[in-house]
């Protein structure tokens, strides 16, 4: 289940899914954007797989993957509110 393949295709599937309706030129982000992400979810993994009964094996959370694109040190988090 966590091999390669299916990897690239909840990969491939997730991206396919996407549909930007606005873009006023702020995507994609330029590497050197400062962000701010604010949310209790925006770094707990959990939240992610919900209802799911499996264990992700490379689970990625937003703050992360933003993180991983355009710089940790561009990139302000706040968990905001529970």
């Amino acid at each position: 289940v966590a091999s390669e393949p299916h990897i690239n295709l909840s990969a491939d599937a997730a991206r396919q899914s996407l549909v930007l309706l606005k873009n006023d030129g702020v995507l994609p982000l330029a590497a050197d954007t400062k962000v701010a992400v604010i949310g209790p979810n925006a770094d707990n993994w959990w939240t992610l797989v919900a209802n799911y009964y499996g264990r992700p094996t490379q689970p990625v959370t937003a703050l992360e993957g933003i993180k991983a694109k355009i710089g940790e040190e561009n990139v302000t988090y706040a968990v905001g509110s529970t």
